[in-house]
């Protein structure tokens, strides 16, 4: 078998659902199984993915036991060549798999391959390539100095290009099964939070090269499993405290130093937690991009503005004005389109959702740093 893809999902059967179907529809021509790792969901979703894809291998665990260790499991379960460590909250074209694979072909001594990531919004996410972590370049990154040097982002790669990179995001990452187990796959002693990081780290350790494909892009919505509270500040900069400590264990003081601004960092952003997140988003118009206007009245029942319907083959993000929502029927439209579309009109006013006719809901999220949107027609 050449291809494993394994989501690990805890509490969004929506996303999950959404997640699923795309990759379906980028494996159908790649000799694939998809795992879903299930870290003790209390939402239901194990019963609808069995329902909806009896053809999955489903792990179910009884616990939450965290990001590192559920991947390890499924990775012991996993049949493919090349391992793909996907989140829930993604989207993928149905190119994608075929486009990494080709450039996992031609990579010499590969260690792993990432892709660019959008948000919910088609907003570029600079996490997808990021530099080996430092304490100046942490320091830089927490104080919003995202163009300092030393960096915490890889801004020698544009967000379109491809090319070597040091660290990529475990939201979507591609890697051959033996470097994986080479590494000794994500270390455990991250929950959630850093272990992608570690993991790059350890493959470029190792004489690996880790790849950044900008020309492929997925949607991820981010963070839709995780409440943002206290528990998930400590969790974030406490990663990046056990990073230093496993990776940088002689310089004690810059290890003391990480450890103090991290515990001011997260009294501080805990604060910034309580702010009301404002919208200045006055919706005017809503088009829903469909061949099936059976869809039209639900959806008008859910929209604050008149909708208009519009076939995928005339669409394009230049046709609608600003302070529009864009509603993509996933059953009329590509994947790899809507993905496209939305990349194509960042920073452009407009708003996107999807629609799921067979699950009767539709799903979508304004900016990466909230919870998304999930509404049943």
């Amino acid at each position: 078998m050449q291809l494993s893809v394994i989501i690990l999902n805890y509490n969004v059967k929506h996303f999950l659902v959404q997640c699923i179907a795309s990759v379906f529809a980028a494996t159908k021509t790649i000799d694939a199984e998809i795992i879903v790792v299930d870290n003790a969901s209390t939402d239901g979703s194990m019963d609808l993915i069995r329902d909806l894809f009896p053809s999955i291998k489903c792990i179910q665990n009884d616990q939450n036991i965290g990001f590192s260790k559920a991947y390890n499991f499924a990775v012991g379960h996993a049949q493919g060549d090349y391992l793909c460590i996907l989140n829930p909250d993604t989207l993928v074209g149905e190119h994608i798999f075929s486009e990494v694979l080709s450039c996992a072909a031609r990579t010499h001594n590969l260690g792993a391959i990432g892709v660019r990531y959008i948000d919910g919004a088609g907003i570029f996410l600079p996490e997808c390539k990021r530099q080996v972590p430092s304490p100046l370049g942490t320091f830089n990154k927490l104080m919003g100095r995202l163009n300092a040097t030393p960096g915490y982002y890889d801004h020698a790669l544009t967000p379109a290009a491809q090319g070597p990179t040091d660290i990529l995001a475990g939201a979507f990452m591609v890697l051959k099964k033996a470097a994986y187990l080479d590494v000794g796959g994500f270390d455990e002693t991250y929950f959630m939070y850093g272990e992608d990081i570690d993991l790059s780290y350890k493959l470029i350790k190792r004489g690996y090269v880790n790849y950044y494909l900008g020309t492929s892009v997925i949607l991820h919505y981010k963070g839709e499993s995780t409440d943002m509270n206290a528990a998930y500040l400590k969790r974030f900069y406490g990663a990046m405290v056990h990073f230093y400590k496993t990776h940088h264990k002689t310089n004690v003081f810059s290890i003391l130093g990480v450890k103090i601004f991290s515990q001011l960092i997260i009294y501080w952003r805990s604060l910034k937690l309580t702010e009301i997140l404002t919208d200045d988003f006055i919706w005017q118009a809503t088009v829903l991009v469909t061949t099936q206007h059976d869809l039209e009245g639900r959806l008008k029942r859910w929209s604050k503005a008149p909708v208009r319907v519009m076939a995928p083959d005339y669409f394009s993000e230049e046709a609608v004005l600003k302070n529009t929502m864009v509603v993509f029927d996933a059953d009329s439209c590509a994947y790899c389109d809507i993905i496209q579309w939305m990349a194509r009109s960042e920073n452009s006013g407009l708003r996107y959702r999807v629609v799921h006719p067979e699950v009767g809901c539709l799903i979508g999220s304004d900016q990466s740093t909230a919870k998304g949107e999930v509404v049943a027609l």
